[in-house]
């Protein structure tokens, strides 16, 4: 799990533990989705909402352009934007970045398998392709 914390020079905006998933959009416009075990990090973020999932659900909190640091299972996002900025639960995600995610997934699955002991390589290619074009299937 991840502890995600969202600071402002004045105040912290949020402290949440446990946390499974964070995803949020890079000064380069590209979306960072951040699990567990992420490799240490250290970006500029554009301004827009931070997304987040823990066990009781999705949320998320909008921010202005930033810096978000990944390190030891800590996610520290330093930004300037008032606690008025909150988003809704609800807010829509895009439906690219959600293929995205399914896509990486299947690879994430794909590459564990093939570690497994007595894996079969063809098998394992043979599920890989079927998930994957089912992915492609959805554009």
């Amino acid at each position: 799990m991840l502890d995600l914390t969202i600071l402002t020079p004045e105040k912290t905006l949020l402290q949440v533990d446990d946390v499974r998933k964070v995803r949020l959009r890079l000064a380069d416009g590209a979306w960072l989705s951040i699990l567990p075990r992420h490799a240490p990090l250290l970006a500029e973020t554009a301004s827009g909402v931070v997304q987040y999932v823990t066990d009781g659900g999705e949320a998320a909190l909008a921010i202005s352009p930033g810096v978000v640091r990944v390190s030891k299972g800590r996610v520290l996002i330093l930004t300037e934007q008032p606690e008025e900025a909150a988003v809704p639960d609800d807010v829509p995600v895009e439906a690219e970045a959600l293929r995205f995610e399914r896509l990486a997934e299947v690879l994430v699955t794909t590459l564990h398998a093939q570690r497994e002991p007595g894996a079969a390589r063809d098998e394992v290619g043979d599920v890989a392709r079927g998930a994957l074009h089912d992915v492609a299937e959805e554009v």
